[in-house]
């Protein structure tokens, strides 16, 4: 397997170009990665804005540029064309950001206009009455984003797209006619928008794809990525649609295989549902655990917030006061302060802080809420040998106050042991109605 990258710096893959006029023949590699937006380098730095907002280079007083750009750019299309219908490879396009295109402004007339994918071959695509022309057929739009759906988990390409997803991508790709891309193509990946970010295109015995960029990921690691990748797309030939007749000739058990495919088809469509439900699921016990070990306060409210939901509260958090969630229920209405100490005791500052806050829903809001502060202090030490979670003078205060005060683990537990609806309810009137420190008894 021979890879060729042209302009697009990904290391340990084999042969790197640093532009397009350095390369050997891109029809001497079974893949080439490349990164179109660097061919304007070619010309950027030479071209003239104009009153008509148009970048130009005249020939005639460009040193010989305008020639040469179109026969090096000629050069490399015939190059590529050859490479996917007569060898069978694979080119690879980055889908970066567009830049303005440039007219070639020819002496004797017939002016050219080229950008960043003036590069890639013509190709002309038909499919069932639909036409479709590359690369005039297809615009890439700038467009940043982290979010992938749709992703087609049968390409070898899925894994290292949600690989790198968090480097996001730059630009999405769309039909200039409003043509479906998936009529022509494979949509591997969209955004939440559905514009496809990823697409695959037979041509010939070979494919063309487009890939999200993925700007800031490390060139030596992306290239460890890709290799299995790329082996696999060697090794995968491209299943070519042919005419549309060809279709009506089917040997005697091929629609059972068909009707099989759609059967696995919806079967994986079930389990990756019934994987997503697992991980919420799996994600809310990892948010109730924060209660016995949190990393940190935001992850005591959250597993604070998870504890009351499953007792029955509706909880609201409260963007004016701090770590404080506003927990309602028939039974009443609680203020719930997380008070989260890695180092000692819960102070009496946390105290003071609770006492404001429902001070301040009484005499603003014209309610009245009962002021609950759950503390979760020393939480490197297994709950069960955990020293005094608050001071005295937080006891005192909130006795004084008529508060209640509540142990991170001990919520966990009572959560634990709620096993029916009436216990949950006893254990929701207790708790609204308790002074003092709470030990979660109905």
């Amino acid at each position: 397997m021979r890879i060729l990258s042209v302009g697009w710096d990904v290391r340990g893959l084999g042969p790197v170009a640093d532009g397009l006029a350095d390369a050997d023949s891109l029809a001497e590699y079974d893949v080439v990665l490349l990164d179109p937006e660097t061919l304007s380098s070619l010309w950027r730095p030479h071209a003239q804005l104009e009153a008509d907002g148009v970048w130009r280079i005249h020939q005639g007083r460009d040193g010989g540029l305008v020639r040469a750009i179109e026969r090096l750019l000629s050069a490399r299309r015939v190059e590529l064309e050859a490479l996917l219908r007569r060898v069978g490879g694979s080119v690879v396009v980055r889908a970066s950001a567009p830049g303005p295109p440039v007219e070639l402004v020819f002496a004797r007339g017939g002016n050219r206009q080229v950008d960043a994918r003036s590069v890639l071959p013509p190709i002309d695509l038909s499919r069932e009455g639909q036409y479709m022309a590359l690369p005039k057929g297809i615009r890439l739009l700038s467009r940043r984003g982290t979010t992938l759906v749709d992703v087609d988990d049968t390409h070898p390409l899925a894994e290292y797209m949600r690989r790198y997803s968090e480097y996001g991508f730059e630009a999405v790709i769309v039909s200039t006619f409003g043509v479906p891309l998936e009529s022509f193509g494979r949509v591997l990946a969209r955004d939440r928008v559905g514009d496809a970010v990823a697409w695959e295109v037979a041509v010939g015995a070979g494919r063309l794809l487009f890939v999200p960029s993925f700007p800031g990921a490390d060139p030596r690691e992306m290239g460890e990525a890709l290799k299995p990748v790329l082996g696999a797309l060697c090794e995968c030939p491209v299943a070519a649609s042919g005419p549309d007749w060809l279709a009506r000739y089917l040997l005697p058990d091929e629609e059972e295989l068909d009707a099989r495919a759609r059967e696995l088809a919806d079967a994986r469509a079930e389990l990756l549902r019934q994987e997503e439900e697992l991980a919420v699921s799996r994600a809310e016990y990892e948010s109730l655990r924060g209660l016995l070990y949190p990393r940190g306060a935001r992850e005591l409210v959250q597993g604070m917030t998870k504890a009351l939901q499953r007792l029955g509260f509706t909880c609201t958090p409260r963007a004016d006061i701090p770590r404080t969630v506003e927990a309602r229920s028939d039974e009443g209405t609680l203020l719930v302060r997380a008070a989260y100490a890695p180092v000692g005791q819960v102070e009496a500052d946390e105290h003071r802080a609770l006492l404001l806050a429902v001070d301040r829903v009484h005499t603003e809001e014209r309610r009245t809420v009962h002021g609950v502060l759950v503390g979760a202090a020393h939480p490197e030490v297994e709950p069960t040998r955990r020293p005094a979670q608050w001071s005295d003078a937080v006891r005192r205060g909130c006795v004084e106050h008529d508060m209640a005060l509540l142990a991170a683990p001990t919520l966990y537990q009572v959560v634990a042991g709620a096993a029916d609806e009436g216990e949950r309810t006893k254990l929701r009137r207790s708790l609204v109605e308790a002074v003092g420190e709470w030990r979660g008894k109905a």
